[in-house]
């Protein structure tokens, strides 16, 4: 692999959203995969900028999970019917789909996310679902996309849960990066991921905690690093995609039942959120290093306790088995044989059973 892959264009700007129809001119028939609320917040002024530049599009609805079936099932369309590009509209979901599915095609793709709550819309990595919901695999395409058209209107009229969720799967990166590297390698990549994750998370911690998210240029800051510099970092070829336990940690809480009820399910980067604290115990950081990342997700109304996770039954069985599976399995075999490497303590499945306990007690006071 390549040191580094980008986009093309990355536009961030308001109402930029018009430039996709002059991004794509040579691109005549496109297909659209988009979630259905998506698309419809952004359909007018789309199918404007394409009818002005003489591209035909068609629109498939993207609903559920990103399934390698349904990538497959869009590849055959766009391959039957000539689509020569995509354009993937929505959440992180809808857009590792989208992607995925010009990558089966061969056809380059657009992102136009619509909440900034993680950097797919920017990453060479899909993450494969089920159908009912669990982590299967991840999926690196050969490119990026050509265009992620991040605009900062529809962006910043998405709920701020998105945009909170997105912080902290931005602030993971830093603690990820650090768990493999090594600062005597005087790895040119290593050393880059480390720059540009210390630079996103002076961003968040310094202007978006601090000031409580309030501001219009502290939240497009903070979606400028959920999008552009979470997925520089995640685009550099470091020795693995996801180091630690944040990451293994949401891939395998995918696979437990939870006590919904009436609350809503949480969102990747609220768990991944919660997975960095768990790592955070098993490194053995600080007590009190650990409870201000607490108090800065709590405030931010991200979950630090099991009950903010929607597990509330049968609660040792499933921190047990969300244990087990979060120390066997990882659906990457060069995350797999890590072997939990930088981290400062042995770890076990049972390390990180005691870890979620401390955080939900941590979480609980707090």
């Amino acid at each position: 692999m390549g040191l580094i892959y980008i986009p093309e264009k990355y536009e961030n700007e308001g109402d930029s959203i018009f430039l996709v129809g002059k991004i794509l001119s040579n691109y005549k028939k496109v297909l659209i995969v988009a979630g259905k609320t998506a698309y419809s917040g952004v359909r007018n002024n789309l199918e404007k900028s394409l009818s002005q530049n003489n591209i035909r599009y068609a629109v498939e609805t993207f609903s559920g999970f990103p399934t390698k079936d349904k990538a497959e099932k869009y590849a055959e369309i766009i391959k039957r019917e000539g689509y020569n590009a995509v354009i993937a509209i929505g959440g992180g979901r809808a857009l590792d789909n989208g992607k995925l599915s010009a990558h089966f095609a061969s056809v380059p793709v657009v992102t136009i996310p619509t909440v900034p709550s993680t950097c797919a819309a920017w990453s060479l990595l899909s993450v494969v679902y089920n159908e009912n919901g669990g982590v299967v695999d991840y999926i690196f395409t050969t490119k990026t996309p050509i265009a992620v058209i991040a605009d900062k209107n529809i962006l910043l009229s998405a709920p701020i849960a998105y945009l909170n969720s997105g912080i902290a799967d931005t602030v993971v990166k830093r603690y990820e990066v650090a768990t493999y590297y090594d600062e005597s390698e005087n790895s040119f990549a290593e050393r880059l991921q480390i720059k540009l994750s210390d630079f996103a998370l002076d961003i968040l911690e310094k202007d978006y905690f601090e000031n409580n998210g309030s501001g219009v240029n502290v939240k497009e800051n903070a979606i400028n690093a959920v999008i552009f510099l979470a997925g520089l970092i995640g685009s550099i070829s470091g020795k693995v995609p996801y180091g630690g336990i944040a990451h293994r940690f949401y891939n395998q809480f995918t696979h437990i039942k939870k006590d919904i009820k009436d609350r809503p399910d949480r969102i990747h980067g609220e768990i991944v959120g919660f997975g960095l604290l768990v790592q955070f115990v098993c490194e053995g950081k600080d007590e009190g290093f650990i409870k201000k990342y607490i108090s800065n997700f709590k405030k931010l109304g991200l979950p630090v306790c099991l009950k903010d996770l929607n597990i509330t039954t049968d609660i040792a069985e499933k921190v047990k088995e969300l244990s087990q599976r979060t120390f066997d399995i990882a659906p990457d075999p060069r995350v797999q044989s890590l072997d939990w490497v930088g981290l400062e303590v042995p770890i076990t499945a049972k390390t990180i059973e005691n870890a979620i306990y401390t955080i939900d007690r941590y979480g609980e006071n707090i």
